[in-house]
């Protein structure tokens, strides 16, 4: 729907299984709180964007194996926002300045509540002697697609639609399947990067 937008409504509620559009339309209203045309359109949906693909391509994505590695964290739950991502960027970056900022997604907020999506959100352990109050975790190794930008100011960056884009376009577009592990964004010397776990295929 996003990306075909010649297709109609109707041959997509009948690819997906639905008797006819307008049985199609209801479920997809309910769940998604939009009309399909509206969706479809780009109208009043938050978290859709469409980049241009040659837009993109001047962009640093690349398909890496990482190996495991622990963080200290703090857990939040609520809306992926960007308000408030800066307010927990703030307070991880200005008390561990020399640190690398991590952020955690534990769920889809299409399916979840809003108010319930958590959010983890602290640095990584770049030594095994770490004293801390935070809890640790560890990251499970694994190959991941990796989006690095330069930013210049975090405060104005709006990482949410960068994570849409990565997901309702850019994976589709490339073959790629995500794993069921959680994605993650990290933050350094004025770069922050994207990783979404990738099955293997």
């Amino acid at each position: 729907m996003l990306f075909d937008k010649d297709r109609t409504i109707t041959d997509i509620a009948l690819s997906c299984g639905f008797s006819n559009s307008q049985n199609f339309a209801t479920a997809f209203k309910q769940h998604f709180l939009i009309t399909p045309k509206a969706y479809k359109e780009n109208k009043g949906c938050q978290g859709v964007m469409i980049h241009d693909p040659q837009e993109i391509a001047k962009y640093d994505i690349q398909l890496i194996y990482i190996d495991s590695f622990q963080i200290a964290y703090e857990r939040d739950f609520g809306p992926y926002s960007n308000a408030n991502f800066i307010t927990q960027r703030k307070k991880i970056l200005s008390n561990h300045p020399d640190k690398k900022y991590i952020g955690i997604f534990w769920d889809d907020p299409t399916i979840t509540l809003s108010k319930s999506c958590r959010y983890d959100y602290g640095y990584v352990i770049d030594n095994d002697k770490v004293e801390t109050e935070m809890a640790i975790q560890t990251v499970e190794a694994n190959r991941y697609v990796i989006l690095t930008l330069d930013i210049d100011n975090l405060e104005t960056f709006d990482s949410v639609k960068t994570w849409d884009y990565l997901y309702t376009n850019w994976l589709l577009r490339h073959g790629y399947i995500p794993d069921t592990l959680f994605s993650f964004e990290t933050i350094s010397a004025n770069k922050i990067q994207f990783f979404i776990p990738i099955k293997k295929i």
